[in-house]
């Protein structure tokens, strides 16, 4: 497994950092600034270690992307014995589900900029 940064989503990028663990950073269009329009784009970054989720918590966390972990599982043709191969998916699906509290947050900016904080975020981390 290499511990590169790669892109996850049109504007998210995942780490991989051993034992389950995962660092993500994302820039993320917010509809919710009318009042600063310019700065339309949040960057939130965190941290996901699996090992700190019960199987409950992580059928939980999936659930808003499939039906079931044995959803999930059949639509990547992976057999459970095998499940640890999805574990970059479960942890990006944990983020995008905590990702948008306060805590994780580096601020607000326009889209170009939010691009620009990213990507030297990435090189720094």
């Amino acid at each position: 497994m290499s511990n590169e940064w790669y892109k996850t989503d049109d504007l998210q990028w995942c780490k991989p950092l051993g034992e389950r663990r995962y660092k993500f950073i994302q820039a993320l269009w917010i509809d919710t600034c009318p009042n600063d329009s310019e700065n339309d784009y949040v960057v939130c970054s965190g941290l996901v270690d699996l090992n700190d989720y019960s199987d409950d918590e992580i059928e939980m966390a999936i659930s808003s992307y499939y039906e079931s972990y044995d959803d999930m599982l059949n639509k990547y043709n992976t057999a459970r014995e095998n499940a640890h191969e999805l574990d970059s998916i479960v942890a990006e699906c944990i983020f995008e589900e905590e990702c948008y509290t306060d805590g994780h947050s580096h601020g607000t900016f326009e889209k170009d900029k939010a691009v620009e904080y990213v990507k030297n975020w990435i090189k720094e981390n």
